[in-house]
């Protein structure tokens, strides 16, 4: 996600910020505009960067500009977003310092929040949360920062997100909760993380699957194992009308079948 987000910022400065076409000629309007989306490009690419010294220098110019709430026009990134996401602890206290608000989203519904979670950068989610992150936004996928950091397995920044009052079973637009993300990608430290914080074992996608039948599919007995320890059914079917061993079967996955 940070390596896309990268590309994006990237992108975006090549193409450059002018749409207008070819015979148009500015107005006062667009030209401040562009000018002001260039200033927005500096400066986030100083963040990508991870330039602190001179982030530092310039960061009083930033404020006085009113640029450290301002969004790229294309993809909605904010500073704050973008240091988070980079894992650029000392940018992220120098926003919060002045005042970066911690909640905008960018096109995609992402906040700093989600970013710091699903890179993995755990006292950037601590400094967010103690700044008032709401951790129980969704995203445009309807995803939490939860989500996001059982997806990419993170126990840590996830016990911290349960710790500030996350929802453990919240869902995403497909009806996917942490656990099924944890399931999906065989992080068995988060599973049972979510499993002893109150994960609802049997939570059922808008497929009809649940965790059991993640692992079951891919194999992953360890996981399953997990699962089943705290009852998950064996015999809830999906919209195929397959149950967790029919689909351990079909896929030959025979130590999770025994």
């Amino acid at each position: 996600d940070v390596r896309d987000c990268m590309a994006r910022i990237a992108a975006a400065a090549t193409r450059g910020m002018d749409t207008r076409d070819s015979g148009d000629e500015p107005s006062v309007w667009d030209k401040e505009m562009t000018k002001r989306q260039e200033q927005v490009m500096l400066l986030l690419s100083v963040v990508e960067l991870g330039n602190v010294a001179l982030f530092k220098r310039n960061l009083p110019l930033y404020v006085k500009d009113g640029l450290i709430n301002e969004k790229d026009v294309h993809y909605g990134l904010t500073a704050l977003i973008s240091a988070s996401m980079h894992g650029h602890v000392g940018m992220v206290q120098l926003l919060l310092e002045r005042n970066a608000t911690v909640d905008l989203l960018d096109s995609i519904g992402r906040t700093a929040l989600m970013g710091s979670a699903c890179g993995g950068h755990l006292m950037i989610t601590n400094m967010l949360l103690d700044r008032g992150a709401n951790p129980n936004l969704q995203d445009n996928q309807g995803a939490t920062a939860l989500i996001h950091s059982a997806h990419q397995g993170y126990k840590d920044v996830s016990k911290l997100l349960l710790e500030h009052h996350a929802k453990i079973n919240l869902p995403d637009s497909n009806g996917r909760s942490a656990l099924m993300a944890a399931a999906h990608q065989n992080h068995i430290d988060v599973i049972k993380l979510l499993l002893k914080n109150g994960a609802a074992v049997d939570k059922e996608a808008l497929s009809g699957g649940t965790a059991l039948m993640i692992t079951a599919f891919k194999g992953y007995t360890k996981a399953a194992r997990a699962l089943l320890q705290y009852n998950a059914s064996t015999n809830i079917i999906d919209e195929e009308g397959n149950a967790a061993l029919m689909l351990a079967s079909k896929t030959g996955r025979v130590d999770v079948v025994q």
